[in-house]
């Protein structure tokens, strides 16, 4: 029986994917990269060289399926609105190639703008991360603040650790502010009851941003105002997300 094909990309020369059947979770991981761009030869042909691998490993995920039984294939990519220097030239090169191919192949990618999807799935700082990053930061300040006071000669004060009993054990273990990366490991977890590492963020990110696209996150369209998220519309609830991995 015919079935409906999304792979969503966060891009970058480490893509995370995630793949859905038919609106469910089948797949998902990170294409960690062979090489990196130093190794591509002299600049800027470097950059095009490192383009053309990771876009190649990125068009093979779409046949591990058999694409004669696919009734639609759908792409979902992040847009690239932000970033500035080398970082945000990569990724137009990646994001430029990447269209090329897909065009070659009969598929137009849908973009979805970084805070839409980050809105409707919850991947943003709740109130206990942003306790939780208080506290740190003040145990760290504290800390600066003593060393200072005990040692008035000295230029500056040393980078400072936080150590802090989180599981109620009775024992201090250091920890440190959480980020756009937790918030978004976390948001997969709510959703799918997937655990996933720190160093799997790409894969999370993936996960989500294909997860927006079928609950109906807005789809940018080449303007200022494509693609922004209502205020008023409603996250999506947690818990709900089908996975079901292929055999």
């Amino acid at each position: 029986m015919p079935c409906s094909l999304l792979l969503a990309i966060d891009l970058s020369s480490k893509p995370g994917f995630a793949r859905y059947v038919d609106g469910k979770l089948v797949d998902y991981g990170t294409l960690f990269p062979k090489r990196e761009y130093k190794d591509c030869g002299v600049y800027p042909l470097n950059f095009l060289a490192m383009t053309e691998e990771v876009v190649s490993d990125v068009i093979c995920l779409l046949p591990r399926f058999d694409l004669d039984d696919l009734r639609t294939i759908t792409v979902v990519l992040e847009e690239t609105c932000g970033g500035h220097g080398y970082a945000i030239k990569k990724l137009e090169f990646l994001h430029c190639h990447l269209n090329f191919r897909l065009r070659e192949m009969g598929i137009v990618p849908a973009l979805v703008r970084d805070g839409a999807w980050k809105d409707l799935v919850g991947a943003r700082q709740n109130v206990e991360e942003k306790k939780l990053n208080g506290r740190i930061s003040r145990q760290k300040k504290k800390k600066k603040e003593t060393f200072l006071k005990e040692n008035p000669d000295a230029e500056k004060a040393p980078g400072f650790r936080a150590k802090l009993d989180l599981d109620g054990s009775g024992k201090a273990k250091v920890v440190r502010r959480l980020d756009s990366k937790d918030y978004s490991i976390r948001a997969v977890y709510e959703h799918f009851g997937i655990r996933l590492k720190h160093e799997e963020n790409d894969a999370s990110d993936a996960i989500l941003l294909g997860y927006s696209f079928l609950h109906g996150v807005p789809i940018a369209d080449g303007t200022e105002e494509g693609g922004l998220r209502s205020m008023g519309s409603a996250r999506i609830p947690t818990g709900l997300g089908v996975y079901e991995p292929l055999e």
